[in-house]
């Protein structure tokens, strides 16, 4: 077996920046680890040789049927080598196996030539100022062997005659403790804490027995590297350091069988070792680690500090930030229900191994998780509880309780782990085990939270099932089934914490997709105009689905509000919404008017039906209002419920409101932002909403608002309706949040809010919006004064309906639309403004009033007339365009051109065969792809599965820079050339997206299917496959918002 140019190459460079040297990482090693017959199962061994002509003298002897590792090992430590081990090595005198590549424990060579220097990569290296440490050129080397490769090295074999003898070998070896410690003379070691001393490397000290010397004098060399040693405390850096005196030089055979014998056996108490310490890790795993340990000691050159492998395991999916903020909410209803507290210890203990060790993950040791990853939140969230936490003495004080709790959960998790640790789901299955134990004492059936996912504690929930129990997104791929026929589609059966039946659909966003957004303002009986609008926006789509299916997020206000609840939340069609809109209309603004000034009352007596209106009752009744409501959306529906019988759990709606008190916007939304605390406080990173908008907060499902009490409170106009007070439950009549009214007071037009939502609190990874559809309820072309119809009946022309007219005007020009329209577009780029489309009813004359029923004939005819073609058209080629998204099937390859070869699919977002029937209907010619201007195909075939009956095509490109954005677009003939979902991004972004970055998780927020598979079936010409690699695995797809 002859090593190749490319399998000569560098594991890591050294190359010239402007400030000096800095440590290039090539992915040599993951080359190199993708090459084994299977990368996830084998756990490597490395041996790091430190020599110049005995160490050749060795490897030819090793590999003699291998010269160029041997003649082409005198490179300096910026050439590091791998072979697999063997070729040409007899097997019965060197112990090694002679197929090491396919072995379970295969070897790593790297050679280290430390007297050659430390010569630079030719190439030089563009940096970013700040971005890396340079290192200082005289110790790059060691710098390099002690920093980067101590960690991952099982035995370092130095040949001392190479280094002037044992005294020479002892001060190379002194060096190498300096530069270890971080600086002279420093005691803390920089070998990461989560590897224990006794799973360090080993040190064997090579040197050759000479018949001149006498036996006394060995002996004494010997003692002298002995002591010198003991005097470095080398067990702060190694697990031993021992010396082999090989064979006078004419028995070279025997030599060098003698120093693989004992190689071997030092590999294998070093494999022992590392397997009780739990840090033998898998081929997969140890390349991932190299590359962000190259990354850590390029950072920390001038500022050393030890490499965790436990916390950058995470850090591709660190613990949730609040998690203490979650786990407070589960010890209340823990108290709600009585939990004793040797329960609640083991429901919170199962938690941390179901989130700590899901498919795919390293299985560290137990005890260095939990103190790494969860004490501290575990810790503060138990000192902040307002809970017993258990029974104790009296005086005893609370932190030594806190400590106690701790103590229990982390030996519960220590149990376990070191019991049920396997590969596969065998946390899952452990902690729905336990749940089950735990269902008589939990009583889960009436155990319900809206703030944290109750089945793994550290989520926030998003989709309510039918039992009542709220779950996450994870858990929802985690316990769920992907469905065929629809991307990101999940059915989850039966609820894991009280066993009901489930039988929920979950359609989440692809994490690479893009947002789409409708907004509809408020206008009373106005309202008729979107609807009118979005009748001709469905007949313009036709066969290729409902407009629900076109929307990820929609925000209505007032009028809109009640549109959008009716389309989104009961899942009406465009007909149904109509009608139900049209009938409200009439009821409530026909019925008896309780409060307008009467023609022959008192004067003094309409005065005080006016004030009593605009201040206190309204003018239309509240009864019959909440009567339609409960009507419409249920008497018993909360906000935060469950979807109706047969709509998937898929969008998110939000509905605007006014607080009567400072008259300030507040949201009610069906979903819980990521990074926003219980308390309403957001975490570092989320945006700042506050300033602009509050979100009501999110209570106990027994506490959680009526849904007919939002839609009454957003559309409580003043003088047409009384304002609502929202209180947290019927059973807390003290308990208010306040007066609420019409949310068109503050924000007639809410798509401000829309936008701002979808991009910083509900998808914190901020995805492109793909389209922004905003309508209006209607306007005057003219800029003076508007012309309002005056009041019915002979008392118009008093001085009550005067007044009344005045406040109707004054109402409609505090609320204008047109403002937010033109903020919005200030807050978009170039490429999302092409992408945004706001259209609203401008009339010459007469703007009808809020509670104008007989108006709505008028407005749906000029609606009709006056909706240009060409607006529905282009809005149908957007909805086109976003039906399609891009996936990479892996991380982008660096080539020898130095961009990258990047390989994925397009794929379909939403039901197939309605989208290519959409398609259709825009252009039934070719679809050629293209690559910003560069083409990437001639046409889009979409490949279809039989059984899953999902569609993909496969794409190839190459890339300059992973940091600059690219745009895949499609060519729609007339139509012209229009980017996919949720482009241009970077690739990195994409990358970070799907968790490609990430060999520990396979179960990870947007990720396909139960298990980490992303069919349900081998067959599928849709599944992934890593190329070159037997050890073929389902390509995991993330979100990391």
């Amino acid at each position: 077996m002859r090593q190749d140019a490319d399998e000569r190459a560098a594991w890591v460079e050294v190359a010239t920046a402007d400030d000096g040297l800095r440590i290039v990482d090539v992915h040599r090693l993951d080359g190199l680890v993708k090459s084994l017959s299977r990368p996830t199962l084998q756990r490597p061994q490395i041996v790091a040789c430190v020599g110049n002509t005995e160490k050749r003298l060795a490897y030819s002897v090793l590999f003699p049927q291998n010269p160029d590792v041997w003649t082409n090992c005198t490179h300096a430590f910026a050439d590091l080598h791998l072979d697999r081990v063997s070729a040409g090595i007899d097997r019965e005198s060197a112990g090694l196996d002679r197929e090491s590549a396919g072995s379970d424990h295969p070897l790593f060579f790297v050679d280290c030539s430390p007297g050659a220097g430390c010569p630079t990569a030719e190439r030089k290296l563009a940096t970013r100022s700040g971005t890396h440490s340079p290192l200082p050129s005289d110790t790059a080397g060691k710098l390099i062997l002690t920093r980067l490769l101590f960690p991952f090295v099982d035995v370092v074999c130095v040949f001392a005659d190479d280094l002037g003898g044992l005294a020479g070998a002892a001060t190379y070896l002194e060096q190498l403790f300096e530069l270890a410690s971080g600086s002279p003379g420093a005691a803390p070691s920089l070998i990461p804490t989560s590897l224990p001393w006794h799973a360090r490397p080993s040190v064997i000290v090579v040197t050759s027995a000479r018949d001149t010397d006498e036996r006394d004098v060995q002996l004494r060399e010997v003692r002298e590297f002995n002591s010198r040693m003991r005097a470095l405390r080398y067990r702060r850096h190694f697990s031993a350091i021992g010396c082999v005196r090989l064979w006078p030089r004419r028995a070279e055979a025997l030599r060098v069988a003698a120093l693989a014998r004992e190689v071997r056996r030092t590999l294998d108490r070093a494999r022992e070792r590392r397997s009780a310490a739990r840090t033998l890790f898998s081929a997969t795993h140890l390349s991932w680690f190299f590359s962000q340990a190259v990354v850590h000691v390029a950072r920390t050159v001038r500022d050393p500090s030890p490499f965790d492998f436990i916390a950058t395991s995470r850090s591709p999916r660190p613990l949730h930030p609040l998690a203490a903020s979650q786990l407070r909410a589960f010890l209340r209803v823990a108290r709600d229900r009585k939990l004793p507290f040797e329960t609640m210890i083991r429901v919170v203990a199962s938690s941390v191994v179901y989130d700590a060790y899901p498919p795919s993950a390293h299985v560290f040791c137990p005890a260095d998780t939990f103190s790494t990853i969860y004490a501290s939140a575990i810790q503060h969230a138990l000192e902040t509880a307002d809970v017993p936490l258990s029974r104790h003495p009296r005086g005893m004080q609370k932190s030594a309780l806190v400590a106690s709790c701790l103590s229990k959960i982390r030996a519960q998790v220590c149990e376990w782990v070191d019991a049920e640790a396997t590969r596969g789901n065998w946390a899952k299955d452990l902690h729905i085990r336990n749940l089950d134990l735990f269902r008589l004492e939990m009583r889960w059936e009436k155990a319900k939270c809206n703030s944290s996912c109750l089945f793994c504690i550290f989520g926030r929930p998003q989709h309510v099932l039918h039992c009542g129990h709220a779950i996450c997104d994870v858990c929802v791929q985690r316990l769920g089934h992907a469905e065929s026929g629809m991307e990101y589609s999940y059915r989850v059966e039966v609820c894991a914490l009280c066993r009901t039946p489930a039988q929920l659909k979950v359609v989440l966003k692809p994490p690479t997709a893009g947002i789409r957004i409708l907004s509809i303002d408020g206008g009373g009986a106005r309202g008729i105009v979107p609807l009118q609008f979005l009748k001709l926006l469905q007949a313009e789509i036709g066969r290729g689905g409902s407009i629900q299916d076109y929307f990820d997020v929609a925000v209505g206000t007032s009028a809109g509000a009640l549109i959008v609840l009716e389309m989104f939340r009961m899942h009406w069609d465009n007909a149904r919404c109509i009608e139900q809109f049209c009938g409200f209309a009439d009821c409530v603004f026909t019925a008896p008017q309780r409060s307008r000034p009467a023609p022959r009352q008192p004067m003094c007596a309409r005065g005080y039906r006016f004030v009593e209106a605009w201040f206190g009752k309204g003018v239309y009744s509240d009864e019959v209002v909440a009567m339609l409501l409960k009507r419409c959306v249920g008497e018993q529906t909360r906000l935060f419920d469950r979807v109706v019988d047969g709509a998937p759990s898929r969008w998110k709606f939000l509905v605007t409101t006014t607080t009567v008190d400072d008259v300030s916007t507040v949201v009610f939304a069906n979903y819980n932002p990521p990074l926003e605390r219980m308390d309403g406080d957001l975490e570092p990173g989320a945006e700042q909403a506050a300033a602009t908008y509050t979100r009501f907060p999110r209570s106990a499902p027994e506490d959680e608002p009526y849904l007919w009490e939002v839609a009454k409170a957003t559309s409580a106009a003043p003088w047409f309706f009384r304002t609502v007070e929202i209180r947290l439950s019927d059973d807390q009549q003290n308990d208010s949040m306040g007066s609420h009214q019409d949310g068109a007071m503050r924000n007639p037009n809410p798509t401000d809010i829309a936008v701002e939502e979808s991009t910083g609190h509900i998808w914190p990874c901020r995805p492109r919006r793909d389209l922004i559809l905003s309508l209006g309820t209607g306007g005057l072309l003219r800029t003076d004064a508007p012309s309002y119809p005056t009041s019915r009946g002979p008392s118009s022309k008093r001085v009550v309906s005067r007044i009344y007219r005045w406040g109707t005007k004054t109402l409609m020009a505090t609320v204008d639309p047109e403002t937010v329209h033109q903020k919005v577009l200030k807050m978009l780029d170039p490429t999302e403004k092409s992408r945004y489309f706001r259209w609203n009813l401008m009339l010459s004359d007469t703007l009808p009033s809020l509670d104008d029923a007989s108006s709505m004939d008028f407005l749906t005819q000029q609606t009709e007339r006056c909706v240009p073609q060409g607006k529905l058209r282009d809005i149908k080629i957007a909805l086109v365009a976003s039906s399609f998204f891009f996936e990479l099937d892996g991380p982008p390859a660096r080539n020898d051109g130095g961009s990258y070869d990047c390989t994925g699919t397009i794929r379909i977002r939403g039901e197939p065969a309605r989208v290519l029937e959409l398609v259709r209907s825009v252009h039934s010619g070719k679809i050629p792809i293209f690559k910003n201007a560069e083409s990437v195909d001639d046409d889009l075939r979409l490949r279809e599965c039989f059984v899953c009956k999902r569609h993909v095509q496969r794409v190839a490109f190459t890339v300059d820079d992973l940091t600059i954005p690219f745009n895949l677009k499609l060519g729609l003939g007339r139509a012209g050339e229009h980017a996919m979902s949720g482009l241009p991004q970077t690739m990195q972004w994409f990358v970070d997206q799907q968790g490609l970055h990430d060999p520990f998780t396979d179960i990870l927020p947007h990720v396909s299917g139960p298990n980490g598979i992303r069919f349900e079936h081998p067959g599928c010409p849709a599944v992934r496959e890593w190329t070159g690699n037997a050890d073929a695995r389902p390509l995991k797809r993330r979100r990391a918002c």
